[in-house]
């Protein structure tokens, strides 16, 4: 090498080692941010990220990657970023009542005010063409200066004593609701200075800020010093408030620093560890009715799955056989199960379906004096879910069946005969494998359909009966989803827990998609006829 090219080489050197400086500083102060922003998630996808893209960007082994990382950088996002916020969500207290962080909250209470007692019935009058506002309580009035509605841009309203006595139509509902939304937010002065706020439709009052932040510290009765700055002073109650890292609340602080009292909502959200998980593995009420869940989702996709094989299989055999054009309607027939939409289908058999006065149920009380009760008996509602999920999945695999056996050569079955297998054996030992290996990743995909199988269940029957001892509530035929969704979205909407029982799900069925992806590498075809 050169002279001149070694030195343009180590130049091109020292610029690739300081742009390396630069990038990795950039991508210290950006993780630093996203830290001090309490955004751990992104933080941790982003530090994930930048890793991966310096290895790919500035290492020889990397180099077979730079085309792609882009494009797998994406999907690595959107694929893992949920996961993610999953089991960042199953370490907290994340609820309904517990939404946010605990700046934010205190920063929500100090905006709060209460009523101090001087309320003000108001009324809009109609004054010509413009209008005026008027304030009543008891032998106290005042009147407004006239205004338009909607109001022009430099336009306010001022109070004075009097208009007792004036007495004008009142304004029409919609110049009302102008009125409410031009001036929700603009206080009203007295003569007196004092400042009125709009509380509803029909009042202003008197308010004041409810809560103070202690800046300067507090004192307690046994001499300890305070200083934090999510110490607040109540004062309409005149208490201390502190922010509770056991709970997630503010409470209120007695002269020894104990909290003591209500908590003051909203909460905040809290890092609990495994609190969750031991919550679900402690508790019977909890462990049991997951785990009745959790079999009954396996058990629901497997048979679910083999009905609509073997359903779909038998019938694509049937229809196999040339019919000519009614060959053609009969497999119209078959398929419509599959070209009417499913909530159509699952609401129609809901009404068809319902105790007492649907037809169908009518129908099975008149030729077997029983009809499914699947609002209340559990065995009933369980069947009449496969029932369904089978009626609704046979289509699909039948048309895959059908491609699956037209492209089976004839020269296996010749063979078969050849080796004196008879027609059940020539079905169980050519059709059958034969069909079943490139149906294997589809059969593996409509597995994992009928783990996930929510809006079945959701649209048919809500998971019913439900389990008298489960807390939080469950349904004897819920899946996990809609068990993990009716824990998120229910009354106490505890997203935590949610998240939780979800990641345990994840795992089992993880397991389930493992074993399932080995089974796809077997091979399931007599060597006799393979080799025949």
């Amino acid at each position: 090498m050169r002279l001149n090219e070694v030195t343009e080489f180590n130049k091109r050197r020292s610029w690739l080692s300081i742009i390396d400086l630069l990038l990795g500083a950039i991508i210290i102060v950006l993780l630093v941010v996203l830290l001090a922003a309490q955004e751990y998630v992104f933080a941790l996808l982003f530090f994930c990220l930048a890793l991966a893209g310096m290895w790919v960007y500035r290492s020889r082994a990397g180099r077979p990657y730079r085309l792609m990382f882009p494009a797998l950088a994406v999907i690595f996002s959107f694929s893992v970023l949920p996961l993610l916020f999953t089991l960042f969500m199953s370490v907290t207290n994340y609820a309904s009542s517990h939404m946010n962080s605990l700046e934010s909250v205190t920063a929500r209470l100090l905006e709060e005010y209460y009523v101090t007692g001087l309320t003000y019935k108001y009324q809009v009058l109609a004054d010509g063409e413009l209008y005026r506002l008027k304030l009543m309580r008891q032998d106290e009035s005042y009147l407004s200066n006239p205004f338009s509605l909607p109001p022009v841009a430099t336009q306010s309203l001022s109070l004075r004593a009097g208009g007792a006595s004036l007495f004008l139509p009142e304004a029409d509902l919609t110049k009302q609701v102008i009125f409410r939304q031009a001036f929700a937010f603009e206080p009203l002065v007295l003569p007196t200075g004092q400042q009125l706020t709009r509380l509803d439709f029909s009042t202003y009052a008197l308010v004041a800020t409810r809560y103070r932040q202690l800046n300067e510290g507090l004192v307690l009765a046994n001499g300890t010093m305070i200083r934090d700055e999510n110490t607040l002073f109540d004062n309409q109650t005149e208490h201390f408030l502190r922010a509770n890292m056991a709970t997630g609340y503010f409470q209120a602080i007695d002269g020894q620093g104990e909290f003591v009292g209500p908590y003051v909502t909203p909460g905040f959200v809290l890092l609990t560890g495994v609190e969750q998980y031991a919550a679900i593995f402690t508790d019977p009420a909890s462990l049991l009715p997951l785990l009745k869940v959790l079999s009954w989702t396996l058990v629901f996709a497997a048979l679910s799955l083999l009905g609509s094989f073997f359903i779909g299989l038998i019938l694509a055999q049937l229809t196999l056989r040339p019919l000519g054009y009614c060959g053609y309607l009969y497999r119209c027939i078959l398929l419509l199960p599959w070209a009417i939409p499913p909530f159509v289908s699952i609401l129609s058999f809901k009404v068809l379906l319902a105790p007492h006065h649907g037809e169908l149920a009518n129908l099975f009380m008149l030729l077997f004096s029983t009809t499914p009760d699947w609002a209340h008996d559990v065995d009933s509602a369980r069947y009449t879910l496969l029932g369904l999920s089978i009626w609704l999945g046979y289509p699909y695999v039948m048309l895959l069946v059908l491609a699956s056996l037209k492209r089976i050569p004839a020269v296996y079955y010749e063979a078969a005969a050849v080796a004196g297998y008879g027609p059940l054996q020539r079905f169980f030992h050519v059709t059958f494998p034969l069909v079943l290996k490139p149906l294997k990743p589809v059969l593996v995909a409509l597995f994992a359909f009928n783990l996930h199988n929510f809006v079945l269940v959701y649209l048919f029957n809500q998971g019913r009966p439900m389990m008298l001892d489960a807390f939080p509530a469950a349904g004897y035929s819920q899946l996990l989803l809609n068990y993990v969704y009716a824990i998120a979205f229910s009354a106490q909407q505890n997203y935590a827990l949610a998240s939780a029982i979800t990641s345990f799900g994840l795992v089992l069925i993880g397991l389930v998609a493992l074993a399932g992806w080995r089974w796809l590498n077997s091979n399931s075809l007599p060597a006799g006829i393979r080799h025949a």
